[in-house]
């Protein structure tokens, strides 16, 4: 991982984080699948028209 990949993943975690303590993200965190690697979050919207502007704010999305 470079540092640039590190700085980005280190911002994902937060996001989500701060999302956690918002009560948004139920629960997240990563696959372990080493060819794939992706995560997984169970969150909880009152409207799923929120759900694509979570991921578009997400930094990991936003960087590529």
């Amino acid at each position: 991982m470079t540092a640039e990949e590190r700085n980005a993943m280190n911002q994902h975690i937060a996001y989500w984080t701060e999302k956690q303590n918002q009560e948004i993200a139920l629960i997240f965190g990563p696959v372990r699948k080493p060819n794939d690697p992706h995560g997984l979050a169970i969150i909880e919207v009152e409207n799923a028209d929120q759900v694509p502007k979570l991921i578009a704010e997400d930094p990991a999305v936003m960087r590529e």
